[in-house]
């Protein structure tokens, strides 16, 4: 009896090292991201709610925009990112508020501020060997358009590095 209750506490520590780990793992992506797309941060309120939907606007297996773009050499034709991204399955992606404890990661808020720039953000989909992740921003400001940037990050070292973005422009 004593080894299952030692056990089942050696169990809820590992649960919950991992759950502050994904969620340190999270919140770094989101942020290395931000940081990424430049924007005017007086100006930016960052909605509450992941929203799943923007993984619509990609085609994972060939994650380019621009459809006429088949080259090759292009890093997710590399072996292994081609074994995460084709692998993912978003139908069963489920959206997040942006916060851990009743505590807000960024400026949030629930609907468009006029003269501010919305963010949202997409849940981040991590390999299951935790080196590597996807994201989606999407931003837009009332009268001067917005983008759509995919970012595609590794870990090195235990830090999350920014492979490489791919950004879709929309005009106003």
């Amino acid at each position: 009896m004593k080894n299952i209750l030692l056990l089942s506490v050696l169990v809820l520590c590992l649960i919950t090292i991992a759950t502050a780990q994904s969620r340190q793992d999270t919140l770094e992506v989101y942020k290395k991201i931000l940081k990424t797309v430049d924007l005017p941060k007086s100006k930016i309120s960052v909605k509450s709610l992941t929203d799943r939907n923007l993984f619509n606007n990609i085609h994972l297996a060939n994650p380019s925009y621009n459809t006429l773009d088949t080259t090759s050499t292009k890093f997710w034709h590399k072996k292994d990112w081609t074994d995460f991204l084709t692998k993912i399955d978003t139908s069963n992606l489920k959206n997040y508020a942006l916060k851990i404890n009743n505590k807000k990661w960024f400026g949030t808020t629930k609907k468009a501020v006029k003269s501010r720039i919305i963010v949202t953000f997409s849940p981040i989909i991590f390999n299951n060997s935790n080196d590597k992740a996807i994201c989606i921003l999407n931003y837009f400001s009332n009268g001067s358009g917005g983008a759509i940037i995919s970012a595609f990050f590794e870990k090195s070292d235990n830090v999350w590095v920014l492979h490489e973005t791919l950004s879709l422009t929309l005009f106003d």
